[in-house]
């Protein structure tokens, strides 16, 4: 029991340590460090990074795209004040060197990690590089040094190498880190680059480049250059221990950050709301946080308390309410610095964070939809256009960036030849907007002060009809001349009050351009602002599944808004009002679970600007526990694990425990979309004789309400647990729970409410869930207690309903119908002896160049295949339901399958195949149509040994999955209209290749001789089977073992017929929900 070995000893300990327990020795001798989620140094020796080129940080690494980019660890004067390379006296000293990164850079010299100054030569400078056989360190004009990693490590993937140099000895070893593993791949001895070092010069640190300049001059044939994401990066003044690299792959290093971090709204963010709060997390130390808040980046970063921009000192609170609502549109600065007098390090002054409030009216988008559509394309109209590179939709998508118009054609819209007042252009909009301005940037060619094209005199006229009309009503709003453009790249050439408009479109029409003689007309871009006076911003979003329990419905007020009136209800053309409130919230109360509501929030009466109808579904449960709120950690009960479900810690009787060592959750063991769930380890081969888990409720908890009638959770065991029988106590009351404790699955536990008999089921204080029997022992993970009313269960559905909605009807009926005569397999080669189909249906393999049978296996060469004469019966266009199974073994990659019938991929040729790393994850079980998409599953299929590859699809939602041994992965949507395949009857469906020559693999290629093939499969296949139903999660899981059968098949004869027939009929009209 290492984990909690006493409270309040581990208490004790965390308090001492000031928090930071697994990762206390890290912080010794730590120079700089950087997890890449903003700029800073988290050591706290201010050597934060300085962006160069496009190098950028996002989603927690520094993104280097290898060409012109790099980032500097602080200025070269700071880093030189504490570079760790060398002593006081300019000796070498003792290091070490952290960088996690990933990169698929396959040269000899992609500079990752450069200490040098910025001129010199012989001087030894540092630099760490990304190759071929793994990363090398090179002390210039001294040594090198570097071990073999193999091609791993340019997979794509971050991996961490630790790099230590023992002065002394002149050693350099290098290290892998790999799920917490430490492997020492390689060493070298003999460096002394004493006599190299000039004390004369600054030496600064760089990521992605070199940092000397010369060696960058000199060097012209070693890149230095480096495609890659960094996401760590950390240096010592000292000599890690092998024992302590494990705790860095956590990248959480270094003392706990004194300064405020996590700002929200988020450093750079926009359209941040006029009354939003300000908030941030405290830093390690902070006692009080003073808060500067201002409009100049300058004025508010060099504050000192003594400053008018200091809007706050000495709070306790990590958040401030400004004093005054925001100016729309404007951009604001704020800094915390955190304070502690008792600290000598206080204060710790914050980084300068920015934000930019929503503006007052906004720019009709595109890419929001707010223009009509046709073909997925923005349907602007004109009169005419030129050329294919002069469409009238560049006007609204491209050419202005940062108000800027460039000069590039393809970024404007001209006319044919046209007539004086003939030239026009209309921009529809999805639905009446009030708009308050144009932006017009006019035709802008670089040529254009010499032909003239662009509007001048212009009708602008509007219309409140729908644009979908024969007959449009254009209103005249004004007549403007407007300013030419110079030819090159401008700002906005005009700028129009359209004086609150309601519209539903515009139209610009030139009575002549500039020129005066030319005939025809362009503009280059226009800008169109509205007055949002509808509400926005819904809360849920739209469709988004809901906790039923203190659901709120939240909004943004639409401009000018006074009043709310807020529509709820299950008919979405008929909403009743239910509330009108000057809030911009709502709280419903009976709503029913599993139900899809509709909503809408209406700010005027004026029904041009009806609000948006929204909507939520409900879940079909109330949450009990889904184990999200917890966070890992020993030392607070109120947020850990096990200080919610009190164990055995402390208690010799009660042999459980929850959470791991140091009250972690599970993060990768977790049922559905959670991203944790609760380890209970039980042993009861000690003093113990149960081991439970209880969680006690402040506050008694209504478990009769919204006609809950069940209680589930999901339990997932370990094929080594011994023994045991789980069970769940309500209030002293217990029942057993009916799973296997062994089954490396998540099973479904149901526990029938009325089974705590004498429970007030309207008062739950206590649940308790617990393993006992004598010498049992082990590990399992609960997730997602939930309560749920009666329903559908569908292990408990009547005899004859095959469709699994618990009621026997005429669906099934008609499922029969659809099915009659179906066997199980439209093909099935089990390859005995022979390419025979043994379904029945006469579909007998072909074989093309000597294909082998031998041993009850396919034997393929890569030279040889077998076609399927599907003919006018082939079932892969997408109009209807398939599943197509195999097992194969092959040690490369290759095409399993595919139907084709040419190269052109407006055919959308099906494939499925073994992936090389070009077009999918290398490993990888593919099933793909060709120009569409692919949907995927494992990533080691080729690798010698016996596989089994599953794809399923479903013509109602047209969605295909792929399982590899069991395992299924992502879904695939096809978004495309049915049939997939066109005219498929062309198609040929074969075994070992494709028709396609140039898919999915293309043709061989002599320049890359690990990839020189043209698909064929070389390997074996057996047990090729497609059925004419989509397989289910159990199905795959069971195969090659168990043969599905049609669900129509009720009597599991091999086809459907009249006895299945005779099911139904005998049980129409049985319905059975639980319990």
């Amino acid at each position: 029991m290492c984990k909690k070995l006493n409270f309040l000893m581990v208490l004790c300990i965390a308090l001492c340590l000031a928090g930071n327990t697994a990762n206390a020795n890290l912080s010794d001798g730590l120079v700089v460090l950087h997890d890449f989620e903003d700029l800073v140094d988290g050591s706290g020796n201010g050597l934060d990074l300085i962006l160069e080129g496009d190098a950028e940080i996002a989603d927690g690494m520094l993104w280097l795209d290898g060409d012109g980019d790099w980032a500097d660890v602080g200025s070269l004067e700071d880093f030189a004040a504490i570079n760790p390379l060398v002593n006081n006296q300019g000796e070498p000293a003792d290091f070490t060197l952290a960088i996690a990164y990933a990169t698929e850079y396959d040269g000899e010299w992609g500079a990752l990690v450069s200490i040098g100054p910025e001129a010199g030569s012989g001087t030894g400078d540092l630099s760490v590089f990304s190759r071929a056989g793994g990363p090398e360190l090179d002390h210039w004009w001294v040594d090198a040094a570097g071990g073999d990693t193999g091609d791993d490590w340019i997979d794509g993937s971050v991996h961490l190498a630790i790099i230590t140099y023992v002065a002394e000895e002149g050693l350099y070893e290098f290290y892998a880190v790999e799920d917490g593993e430490v492997t020492l791949y390689g060493e070298s001895g003999g460096f002394d680059y004493s006599e190299a070092w000039n004390p004369d010069l600054d030496y600064g640190c760089r990521l992605g480049y070199f940092r000397n300049e010369l060696v960058a001059a000199e060097e012209v044939d070693w890149e230095g250059w480096i495609e890659c994401q960094i996401n760590y990066f950390a240096m010592w003044n000292r000599v890690l221990d092998v024992e302590e690299m494990p705790e860095v792959i956590d990248f959480g290093v270094g003392p706990p950050s004194g300064k405020a971090d996590s700002p929200d709204p988020g450093d750079g963010d926009d359209f941040v709301n006029r009354e939003q709060e300000l908030s941030w997390s405290s830093g390690a130390y902070a006692v009080t946080h003073n808060v500067y808040f201002g409009t100049d980046f300058d004025d508010v970063n060099e504050a000192s308390t003594d400053s008018a921009l200091l809007v706050s000192s000495g709070q306790i609170s990590a958040t401030y309410v400004p004093a005054e609502i925001f100016d729309w549109g404007q951009e604001y600065f704020w800094r915390v610095d955190e304070i502690n007098d008792a600290d000598p390090n206080s204060p710790w002054k914050g980084t300068t964070w920015s934000f930019i409030v929503e503006p007052y009216a906004y720019v009709l988008d595109p890419e929001e939809d707010q223009y009509q559509y046709a073909d997925y394309e923005v349907e602007i109209h004109a009169s005419s256009v030129a050329n294919e590179d002069t469409w009238a939709d560049a006007t609204v998508w491209d050419g202005v960036e940062d108000g800027i118009q460039n000069t590039e054609l393809w970024t404007m819209w001209l006319s044919d030849v046209e007539p004086d007042g003939m030239a026009w252009i209309v921009f529809p909009f999805d639905k009446a907007y009030q708009l308050t301005e144009m932006e017009i940037w006019n035709y802008n060619e670089d040529i254009e002060p010499d032909l003239g094209f662009g509007f001048k005199e212009t009708v602008i006229e509007y219309t409140t009809d729908d644009l979908t009309a024969e007959d449009i009503t254009w209103i005249e709003l004004m007549k403007v001349n407007l300013n030419p453009a110079p030819g090159e790249d401008t700002p906005a050439t005009d700028t129009l009050d359209l004086q609150g408009t309601l519209a539903t479109g515009l139209r610009l029409t030139a009575k002549s351009n500039q020129s005066g003689f030319n005939d025809q007309f362009g503009l280059s871009s226009v800008r169109i602002r509205y007055l949002p006076t509808r509400a926005m911003d819904p809360v849920p979003e739209p469709e988004e599944f809901v906790e039923l329990d203190d659901l709120v419905l939240e909004w943004s007020a639409g401009r000018e808004a006074t009043s709310h009136k807020v529509y709820l209800g299950t008919d979405e053309e008929y909403l009743p009002l239910v509330d009108t409130t000057d809030e911009t919230s709502y709280e419903p109360e009976g709503l029913e679970l599993d139900t899809e509501y509709f909503w809408r929030i209406e700010e005027t009466d004026d029904p041009a600007l009806a609000g948006a109808v929204w909507s939520f579904i409900t879940n079909a449960f109330l949450t009990i526990d889904d184990m999200e709120s917890y966070e890992d950690g020993l030392d607070d009960p109120d947020i850990a694990i096990w200080g919610t479900w009190a164990d055995g810690a402390t208690e010799p009787t009660n042999g459980s425990l929850v959470g791991y060592d140091f009250g972690e959750t599970e993060k990768d063991i977790t049922h559905d979309d959670s991203e944790q769930s609760m380890p209970l380890t039980y042993d009861n081969t000690g003093d113990a004789v149960i081991s439970e888990a209880t969680r006690t409720y402040d506050e008694a908890q209504d478990w009769t309400r919204s006609e809950v009638k069940a209680l589930t959770l999901y339990v997932h065991g370990s094929e080594n647990n011994v023994g045991g029988q789980m069970y769940i106590n309500v209030n002293g009351v217990e029942q057993a729970i009916t799973v296997d404790l062994t089954d490396e699955s998540w099973q479904e536990a149901n526990i029938d409410l009325a089974d705590f008999t004498g429970v007030s089921l309207d008062s739950v204080t206590s649940m308790t869930i617990g393993i006992k029997g004598a010498s049992s022992s082990g590990i399992v993970f609960i997730d997602n207690i939930r309560l749920y009313p009666s329903r559908c269960i569908a292990a408990l559905s009547p005899e004859g309903d095959i469709n699994g909605d618990c009621i026997v009807d005429e669906e099934d009926l008609d499922i029969i119908a659809d099915n009659w005569l179906s066997t199980p397999t439209l093909v099935e080669y089990i390859f005995d002896s022979d390419l025979s189909d043994t379904s029945g249906n006469g579909y007998n393999g072909v074989g093309i160049d000597g294909p082998v049978v031998q041993d009850g296996v396919l034997l393929l060469d890569g030279t040889n295949f077998v076609d399927i004469p599907f003919g006018p019966d082939n079932p892969f266009d997408g109009t209807s339901d398939y599943s197509l199974t195999l097992d194969f073994q092959t040690d490369a990659a290759g095409t399993l399958f595919s139907s084709a019938r040419d190269d052109n991929g407006d055919n959308h040729a099906l494939a499925l195949f073994t992936a090389n790393g070009e077009n999918a994850e290398e490993g990888a079980v593919v099933l793909d149509h060709f120009w569409i998409g692919l949907a995927e599953a494992g990533a080691e299929s080729f690798d010698g040994e016996w596989h089994t590859a599953v794809v399923t699809y479903s013509a109602e939602d047209q969605t295909i999955l792929v399982y590899l041994d069991g395992e299924a992965g992502e879904p695939w949507e096809v978004d495309v209209d049915l049939p997939i395949i066109p005219d498929i009857v062309e198609d040929t469906v074969r075994i070992g290749s494709s028709v396609n020559p140039n898919y999915p693999f293309g043709l061989p290629d002599a320049s890359e001789p690990e990839y020189v093939t043209d698909g064929n499969f070389v390997g074996n296949i057996d047990n090729l089977r497609i059925f004419s139903f989509t397989l289910t999660d159990d199905d795959a899981a069971e195969l090659p073992d168990s043969i599905p059968t049609h669900p129509a098949d009720l009597n599991g004869d091999g086809i459907v017929d009249q006895a299945d027939k005779d099911i139904v009929e005998a049980n129409l009209g049985t319905e059975s929900v639980w319990p």
